[in-house]
């Protein structure tokens, strides 16, 4: 069956879900934890590492339960449901620290702590099965790269637009003060996640309904669900070769990307100097016109090139991209009374990298 545009479009809304995270990790909570609260940047590093291990051992976790679900609604959908009212909840709590919280660092570090393996977990509830949903919308090589492109181009317009309308509308520049150094904001970006991932999920979820598979919607079967099993089914998955060498592959890059993505708003903020307006239009405007790029040439290149060659000519192009920018400033090659082409030359440099 082929799949609608619309089909598309809602499933692609559940890619959302994880980009709110990761907007909010990668530019919010580090600042706002160490910078506005302060609390110590390694506690607060280590907090975060803690809730990626968490996050890597639930992932397969919560895949193997999905698979094994059987339900009148479905193996991905009851997950999915289930996930959404929990996760916006979470991002309120990481946001809105009591004032007792924040005047102790040791609850503090709980707090965000118990908040991130929260998040963490409800986004996996609901990611691992959206993701694995693709399957059951289409068999189709070439239209599961489009389904699949769809939840990838709202997951990269959610991580970038979310907190670019957030500098803009609740931490610009008041008085002479920048709203990114006042606590009192964060407790409304927290709300607007909130009301993304609740809106975004709760169309995703409800408009692929009709994709339920008739043959796992049925109650019954013979396969408990065990630690055991669980357990099994992860030594199996990794016993695959080409599945090990995906996931080395994927530690790297996401390693490399943690890393850059992490620091972005650190370094526009003190190394580039960007104001908040700024870096609001270098997050928004390269990803807009990146995104809609890759989606009009996706299906033409993948046609003519293989996924494994689409990947080796990606990375070679974002590799060379790594290697100009920051060399040139570091070096003192940009001239240092010019912010109009310091600003271009990062705008360039975020549209390739989109």
């Amino acid at each position: 069956m082929t799949t609608s545009l619309g089909t598309r479009v809602l499933y692609g809304a559940g890619g959302a879900v994880g980009a709110a995270k990761e907007a909010a990790y990668t530019m919010f909570i580090l600042l706002f934890y160490t910078q506005v609260l302060g609390l110590s940047g390694t506690v607060t590093g280590l907090i975060i590492a803690v809730s990626l291990i968490w996050d890597g051992i639930s992932d397969p976790l919560v895949g193997s339960l999905s698979d094994r679900l059987r339900s009148r609604h479905g193996r991905r959908h009851p997950f999915m449901a289930l996930s959404i009212i929990p996760l916006g909840l979470g991002f309120v709590g990481l946001f809105t620290p009591p004032q007792a919280v924040v005047d102790n660092s040791t609850w503090l570090a709980g707090w965000l702590l118990f908040w991130s393996l929260w998040v963490r977990t409800f986004v996996t509830t609901f990611a691992i099965p959206h993701l694995a949903l693709s399957a059951e919308i289409t068999s189709d090589y070439h239209e599961r790269s489009q389904v699949l492109g769809a939840r990838m181009g709202f997951m990269f317009l959610s991580a970038v637009l979310l907190p670019a309308v957030a500098l803009t509308v609740i931490f610009p520049e008041q008085d002479g003060v920048d709203g990114r150094f006042d606590p009192a904001r964060y407790p409304l970006y927290g709300m607007l996640s909130c009301a993304v991932v609740w809106i975004m999920a709760t169309l995703s979820t409800l408009g692929t309904r009709r994709h339920i598979q008739p043959e796992v919607a049925q109650p019954g079967g013979n396969s408990r669900t065990t630690l055991r099993t669980l357990f099994s089914d992860l030594r199996r998955t990794l016993g695959n070769r080409n599945f090990r060498l995906l996931i080395g592959y994927d530690i790297a890059a996401t390693s490399a990307y943690g890393v850059i993505s992490t620091l972005n708003i650190l370094v526009w903020t003190f190394f580039w100097a960007f104001s908040a307006a700024e870096i609001s239009i270098i997050l928004s405007l390269p990803t807009l016109l990146g995104v809609a790029l890759a989606m009009l040439t996706l299906g033409p290149l993948g046609r003519r090139f293989s996924k494994q060659r689409l990947v080796q000519l990606s990375l070679t192009c974002l590799i060379l991209n790594c290697l100009w920018l920051y060399p040139l400033q570091l070096f003192g090659w940009l001239p240092t009374d010019s912010g109009k082409l310091v600003f271009i030359l990062n705008f360039v440099f975020m549209l390739i990298f989109m």
